[in-house]
């Protein structure tokens, strides 16, 4: 399965911002998030950088780590990163399944309308949570709320976090 996600968006990549949709949700994800210096901040399923270069904009004192599955969109975003002079984002390409972070690692976690991509939604948030510091923030859109509130609402129920979610997007408070 994660063969074809790669080869899909490595096909799609050179033509993927031709949709302004995916920037205009990437900038109402941050509306919400208030700026702090020196964050530790991850960007799940980055793509072309969408959400990437708004974070390294709003948090140019902060530490970015950009991952996508697919090594074009990859390309296509470190470009973009390198024409805006942004110096605070590592790009990698890795699955997302696979992350090897040590615990209570980020303040902000983000992801762009890629968390009903992976195979196991439930298992990958609560690895989110995991490295997620405490007070931290995992904020994700989606094509619905149904994509994801069934899989993840139980988890935070349990571990009494904060979710908040309107018709897209969804914001996670660890801890609070």
């Amino acid at each position: 399965m994660n063969d074809i996600i790669e080869n899909t968006f490595d096909d799609v990549a050179e033509d993927y911002d031709i949709n302004e949709y995916f920037l205009i949700t990437a900038e109402k994800m941050l509306q919400d998030i208030s700026y702090k210096d020196n964050l530790n901040i991850l960007d799940l399923s980055c793509g072309t950088g969408h959400t990437t270069l708004l974070l390294a904009q709003k948090f140019r004192n902060s530490s970015i780590t950009a991952i996508d599955i697919s090594a074009s969109m990859i390309e296509v975003a470190s470009k973009k990163a390198k024409e805006n002079k942004f110096d605070n984002i590592t790009f990698k390409k890795e699955d997302v399944t696979k992350l090897d972070f040590e615990k209570n690692t980020f303040d902000i976690i983000t992801c762009g309308f890629g968390l009903f991509f992976y195979p196991s939604m439930e298992n990958c948030f609560k690895n989110f949570m995991e490295i997620l510091k405490t007070d931290g923030t995992f904020i994700f859109s989606s094509f619905s709320k149904e994509d994801h509130l069934k899989e993840i609402s139980v988890h935070c129920k349990e571990k009494k976090i904060l979710l908040q979610t309107n018709t897209l997007i969804t914001k996670v408070q660890k801890d609070i």
